[in-house]
């Protein structure tokens, strides 16, 4: 639950922090207009009518805004005032660039961009350039993006804008930390703060200030986020710039929701929502009402909750923002799988049918989230989605939800791979930097290591299985003499690979069905240095290894009443509490990892074998046989997840256990807490080691 609220409020900020950035007083829009009337067809009239343009688009008034650009471009063709052409044009591609319209938007930009360079309009060169830099940043073109930054910042330096200069330096800022290029991207921070402390310009530092705390929140500096989050907020109050103060309380909010110190959380979110109403920010009040929302559900102040969903729903049946909705129905979803029964019945919902409305809406959030196309929010919905499709027992849209998700993620891990080469290659275009070259060699030699690595690793796991196969088929083809032989080995080899309840209930139907085990505990182990290790050894005594690890392991496992489930490469997999119900699953299954810990650690005394990493976790998994040749009994799950990230947090020769875990077995085993660990993926979770 903590990792889908924090994504949740996360988002919200950023998505709050532009807002209004630019925002003018409705009294220069009313002197703007009262010229308009007194001015006939002329430059100066198109010249006013993109002024107007723009303060509404400052305002986030977005339909008046593209209503007079669109008056402008037809004056201002009317009278081949291209300068007037160029700029309606752009405020244009603002519009549709705000609507999800990338085609239209970049059109609109590319066509400004060419008048601009066709009257040598350096100035508004600089803004097509980078607009259209921002569109390919967008949507992941980071060749197109870096070049177009880089030119926009070449022209720029011609005419000395330090402005624009000091802007671009944050876009390639904002672009660097994108990739989680952190060195690069403080250098063009750090050079666009230089700039604008010099000329003065304080709000633009407190801005700036702002995304160097986001960079160290990144790389999980916790100090050096507050502290430039503190000295931004100064300089705003200092100003008495109430919508950056208040950008900047709700950025504090969130950072201290993370801790978690909620009630200071609480107490920044509401200062940022006071200074919100005064400036009747109606966007930005939205934001903070879901930040709220969320984080009372957290602390499961439900009534509370829905007291802030309520205000920020209703706002937003006036802004009518795709993206408010998507975190309407992500809110409700995290309601309806933890409010009790009585705060449902209070919003006119009947209990019983809690997952079917969850269900329902969900599929409504997983449509808006491909349409925004935010591949993190469309996760998000894809969880609520499954663990409201157990809820209603629905297994098998259960399995298809998951399976979609973990589809996404590995999609997105890709494109992420994918962005990252793309972005070296332009950084490379451009620096030329010996030391990136020497960094991109130094990669390809761990690429070129890990393949050979895993190759050797990939043939040892060939091997054993190509002996246990051919071990198998001798005894079969020795057993068919009769066909009562056959039988008894076939069903033999079946239950080998099967639980035995499982592979009953195949014999008897021809399928079976995947269950949901409310209790159970999953063990993980994995060897430590595995790769490194296998350097040293010999196919042939790699196999005699692991084939003599995992047969004690096996045997261990089934003296303890669990499951083997499988092994992945050097990783063993192992389950108690299905598909037999175990009231004693995570006692069981710690006794399990302790001999296995045991073994390991007499073994590596008399021979020189490897260190091993174990982890347990606790929870509800859905098992069952997947594929119909070599099909396998598997098991999956957020339970099984996270076991895994027990093991990957804990330490050789050591047993690590999560919280759940912990609670289960405290009053039979010694345990020494080791505090909230961060995992990946999982955020910070309680670990023990057992002793």
């Amino acid at each position: 639950m903590k990792k889908s609220i924090s994504i949740i409020l996360i988002f919200l900020a950023v998505v709050q922090s532009d807002i209004y950035a630019q925002k003018q007083g409705q009294a220069l829009i009313d002197s703007l207009q009262n010229t308009l009337l007194q001015l006939k067809e002329n430059r100066a009239k198109a010249d006013v009518l993109n002024s107007l343009s723009w303060q509404y688009y400052s305002k986030g008034s977005r339909d008046s805004a593209l209503s007079y650009a669109q008056q402008a471009l037809k004056l201002s063709e009317k009278l081949h005032f291209k300068k007037g052409q160029a700029t309606a044009l752009r405020y244009i591609g603002n519009h549709y660039s705000d609507i999800g319209a990338a085609d239209k938007s970049t059109e609109c930009y590319q066509k400004a961009l060419d008048i601009s360079e066709e009257i040598d309009d350096k100035q508004g060169a600089v803004y097509n350039l980078r607009n259209l830099a921002h569109r390919y940043a967008e949507h992941s073109d980071l060749s197109q993006a870096m070049e177009h930054y880089q030119q926009a910042l070449q022209t720029a330096k011609t005419i000395n804008d330090q402005t624009q200069i000091c802007e671009i330096y944050k876009d390639i800022g904002n672009l660097e930390a994108k990739f989680s290029n952190y060195p690069l991207a403080l250098e063009n921070y750090q050079q666009a703060l230089k700039i604008s402390e010099k000329s003065g310009d304080k709000r633009n530092s407190a801005n700036i200030l702002v995304q160097i705390s986001w960079l160290y929140r990144n790389i999980d500096d916790k100090d050096k986020t507050i502290d430039f989050l503190n000295r931004s907020l100064k300089i705003y109050l200092e100003l008495k710039d109430k919508q950056g103060a208040s950008t900047v309380f709700s950025h504090i909010g969130n950072f201290y929701m993370n801790l978690p110190d909620y009630e200071k959380s609480i107490t920044y979110y509401t200062r940022s929502i006071e200074l919100k109403k005064e400036l009747n920010d109606e966007s930005g009040l939205t934001s903070d009402y879901f930040n709220m929302a969320g984080l009372y559900q957290f602390i499961a102040d439900y009534p509370t909750a829905l007291k802030y969903l309520k205000e920020a729903s209703d706002l937003n049946l006036k802004l009518k923002s795709p993206v408010f909705k998507l975190f309407y129905l992500l809110n409700m979803g995290l309601l309806l799988q933890n409010a009790p029964d009585s705060i449902l019945v209070s919003i006119g919902i009947k209990p019983q049918l809690r997952y079917q409305t969850m269900v329902h809406q969900q599929k409504e959030a997983l449509t808006l989230a491909k349409e925004i196309g935010d591949g993190n929010l469309l996760g998000q919905a894809l969880n609520f989605l499954t663990s409201a499709y157990v809820g209603n027992k629905d297994f098998k849209s259960a399995y298809y939800s998951l399976q979609f998700n973990n589809t996404l993620r590995d999609s997105i891990q890709g494109q992420n791979v994918k962005e990252e080469i793309v972005r070296k290659e332009v950084q490379s275009a451009f620096e030329k930097k010996a030391d990136a070259i020497k960094a991109e060699q130094e990669k390809k030699d761990i690429r070129q290591r890990n393949i050979r690595n895993t190759s050797f690793a990939a043939l040892a796991v060939l091997l054993i299985f190509s002996i246990v196969s051919i071990r198998q088929r001798n005894k079969i083809l020795k057993e068919k003499k009769t066909s009562e032989a056959l039988r008894i080995q076939s069903d033999n080899l079946l239950h080998n690979i099967l639980p035995s309840e499982v592979a009953e209930e195949l014999k008897a139907k021809g399928n079976t069905q995947a269950k949901f085990f409310d209790e159970a505990s999953v063990l993980f182990t994995d060897f430590v240095n595995f790769t490194q290790t296998v350097e040293h050894l010999s196919p042939q005594q790699l196999v005699e290894e692991l084939n003599e690890c995992f047969t004690a392991f096996d045997n261990i496992i089934e003296s303890n009443g669990l499951e083997k489930i499988k092994t992945i490469g050097d990783a063993y997999l192992a389950v108690c509490g299905l598909p037999v119900a175990n009231p004693q699953h995570a006692k069981k299954t710690v006794q399990a990892a302790l001999e296995i810990r045991n073994f390991m650690a007499a073994r590596k005394r008399k021979e020189n074998t490897f260190d091993i990493r174990i982890g347990i976790h606790s929870g509800s998994v859905v098992a069952g046989i997947v594929g119909v040749k070599k099909f396998a009994y598997d098991i999956w799950g957020d339970t099984v997840n996270t076991a895994a990230r027990m093991e990957q947090n804990g330490e050789a020769g050591k047993v690590n256990i999560s919280e759940t875990t912990y609670q289960l077995v405290k009053k039979d085993f010694e345990c020494a807490y080791r505090g909230k660990i961060d995992a990946k993926g999982k955020g910070e979770i309680d670990m023990y080691f057992v002793n």
